[in-house]
C-alpha cells in the first residue's frame, strides 16, 4: 500500500485508518516511527481538513514500540504532537 509516500497522501482517512489499525504483511515491512511519519503526512497534506484525525489515527500508533531516541529526538518534538 505505502510502496510510494506520495500516494498513500491521497487515501481517504477510513482507508488509511484501516491500514495503520491491522498487522498486516505488507505493514511489517515499515517500523513505528515510519508509520508515524507517513501519519503526520498524511495529515499534514491537507491540514484543514484532516487535523480532526490526528488523535485517532495517533491512537493506532504503538509508541511503545519506537526507540527512545525515535520519540525523544522526533516524535515529541513533532509539530503535531505539540498542538
Amino acid at each position: 500500500m505505502f510502496q510510494a509516500r506520495e500516494q498513500f497522501k491521497q487515501l481517504t482517512y477510513e482507508q488509511i485508518y484501516q491500514e495503520l489499525s491491522c498487522d498486516t504483511l505488507e505493514m511489517n515491512t515499515y517500523n513505528e516511527y515510519d508509520l508515524f511519519t507517513m501519519a503526520c503526512a498524511w495529515i499534514e497534506a491537507d491540514l484543514t481538513e484532516r487535523e480532526k484525525y490526528t488523535v485517532e489515527l495517533f491512537q493506532q500508533i504503538r509508541f511503545m514500540l519506537m526507540t527512545p531516541e525515535e520519540l525523544c529526538d522526533h516524535v515529541r518534538k513533532h509539530e503535531l504532537i505539540n498542538r
